[in-house]
């Protein structure tokens, strides 16, 4: 009995692991965060070159409303199906939660640094280099903490596409005298014009890869 047990254990974590890279196999995080980025720097761009788009939130809003349907919709109808309904081990779901937790401490102590810069504490910093730098700073740990506690290493390409985007605008800050509205779109645009075709690649091969027929 023991021997039987023994064997159906491993059994088992290496069908649930198998399961769960199925969920982030099918592109459509890369697809939907990378559109969420794009969205938020089409916006600001088009406000900053004077284009209508970004002459008020609303046309922003929308699209983010219509990109998390599309989201659930896909996860529900593409993934579900090939992935189908299991219960996390509780290894898994902790690990989760650990990392649900650091996300919560590294935005509080962030938003710290933030209050911190607005009481005087950094005099001589401008507010916008300090804040843009928080908010990227939170992107890079987010992704980190994605690929690390969910296994997806090209979300360390991620984290290091947006760091890269930040100080490249920043470069042009200093030497161009640009706005520095435009790290957000360096930070963001950066990241999202490699997750959107790559989500796209993922999303082909996860529908060739495993048919609805195969996973029934």
């Amino acid at each position: 009995m023991e021997a039987i047990m023994s064997k159906t254990a491993p059994t088992e974590k290496a069908l649930e692991r198998k399961i769960w890279d199925r969920v982030f196999e099918d592109g459509l995080w890369d697809l939907y965060v990378g559109t969420l980025f794009l969205n938020a720097a089409f916006w600001i761009t088009s406000g900053e070159l004077g284009f209508t788009f970004g002459n008020t939130t609303v046309n922003s809003v929308v699209v983010l409303l219509l990109t998390l349907v599309a989201f659930k919709a896909a996860k529900k109808r593409i993934t579900a199906p090939r992935v189908g309904y299991f219960e996390l081990q509780r290894k898994r779901t902790s690990k989760y939660r650990l990392a649900g937790v650091l996300s919560v401490a590294v935005t509080v102590a962030l938003v710290a640094m933030t209050i911190l810069r607005v009481g005087g504490q950094f005099r001589g910093i401008s507010f916008l280099l300090v804040l843009f730098g928080v908010l990227a700073l939170k992107g890079v740990v987010l992704f980190c903490l994605g690929a690390y506690f969910w296994g997806l290493e090209r979300f360390y390409v991620y984290a290091m596409l947006l760091l890269a985007g930040y100080l490249g605008a920043e470069v042009f800050v200093a030497t161009r005298g640009i706005p520095r509205i435009w790290d957000i779109v360096g930070m963001l645009g950066l990241p999202a014009i490699v997750m959107l075709p790559l989500g796209a690649t993922l999303l082909v091969r996860f529908l060739r890869k495993y048919p609805i027929q195969e996973a029934q």
